[in-house]
């Protein structure tokens, strides 16, 4: 990711969701962060080997203030499912896409 400066200051506002609703969509999940600025491009929806959803997704903060108020949303719901929210980082979203290969 390009950050201003040609750095990315912000490399480890990332949390990793658990327990979506399968038919989830990114609009929803930007909207479930509406207090948290999420990037552009930055929700990233998880699938089984088979190919389907699997529940869990990555999503891309602005700024570390972000990563504070996103894991607030532990357990709030989208749609009927409550969504358990987790601090995570860059290195652990690649190292789940690495182990899908």
């Amino acid at each position: 990711a390009r950050g201003v400066g040609g750095g990315d200051t912000n490399a480890e506002a990332v949390v990793r969701l658990r327990g979506l609703p399968y038919s989830v969509t990114t609009t929803e999940i930007k909207d479930f962060f509406k207090e948290a600025g999420v990037r552009t491009g930055g929700v990233v929806l998880c699938e089984g080997r088979d190919g389907r959803a699997s529940g869990e997704a990555y999503v891309d903060l602005m700024q570390e203030k972000d990563l504070e108020e996103a894991v607030k949303l532990d357990r709030k719901t989208i749609g009927k499912r409550y969504v358990e929210v987790f601090a995570s980082s860059k290195a652990e979203k690649s190292q789940y896409f690495e182990m899908q290969k």
